[in-house]
């Protein structure tokens, strides 16, 4: 399989591994709800198989996107702007792999957070907002080929659209747990989406962007 192939496998697998973890752990968890729920409640401090939803889900979701950039990064058009968006990108995942090794609270909504509390949810806000940042530069900065303007007009679309999902990721907002599960599936499509456009133009490792 080639390089560009196998990234963009690994991403789909790691965000379908994603969806198991949460609807596997949902089913063991008395009365969860997907609308109202926060996805970290299920490896919450005192949940149900809380370490194994942790490790065996969340955690090995974020290694096998981190092994799926990596094959992305020797096909992706090379820039200084485009290292950098990537770069930003990576702590995505690595900040979410803290998060999941820091769990928050039972329930994550605690009146007297624990100091992992305190990591895990400072993790997953600056994760999030790093994989937007990262995408959108990536995304912008991309505009070789047949329809630079069409990468433009992403970015100006799924950036504000995914900051709204994550100003709604807070413990007062009763469809929490809806808002998260919609920015983390926008944001893998439009990784995915990136892949795909760099996949199919054809560029080499040694390319350079006119951002250079």
């Amino acid at each position: 399989m080639k390089k560009r192939d196998l990234a963009l496998t690994l991403v789909i697998i790691s965000y379908f591994w994603l969806a198991a973890t949460v609807v596997i752990g949902a089913t063991n968890y008395p009365n969860y709800s997907h609308i109202t729920q926060f996805m970290s409640e299920l490896g919450a401090q005192g949940a149900p198989n809380a370490q194994l939803v942790n490790l065996a889900g969340y955690f090995v979701v974020e290694v096998v996107l981190l092994i799926g950039l990596r094959f992305a990064y020797t096909y992706m058009p090379k820039s200084t702007a485009l290292k950098v968006g990537f770069a930003i990108f990576l702590a995505y995942p690595i900040l979410i792999g803290v998060a999941s090794l820091s769990p928050c609270d039972f329930e994550c909504r605690p009146d007297d957070p624990s100091i992992t509390h305190i990591v895990h949810v400072s993790s997953g806000l600056i994760a999030y907002l790093c994989a937007i940042l990262g995408l959108a530069i990536l995304t912008y900065y991309s505009p070789i080929g047949k329809k630079p303007d069409e990468l433009k007009r992403l970015t100006y679309t799924c950036a504000p659209v995914l900051l709204i999902f994550l100003m709604n990721v807070t413990a007062d907002n009763q469809y929490v747990g809806l808002a998260q599960r919609l920015m983390e599936t926008g944001i893998y499509i439009w990784l995915v989406y990136l892949l795909v456009y760099w996949r199919n133009n054809s560029f080499s490792a040694n390319h350079k962007s006119s951002t250079s």
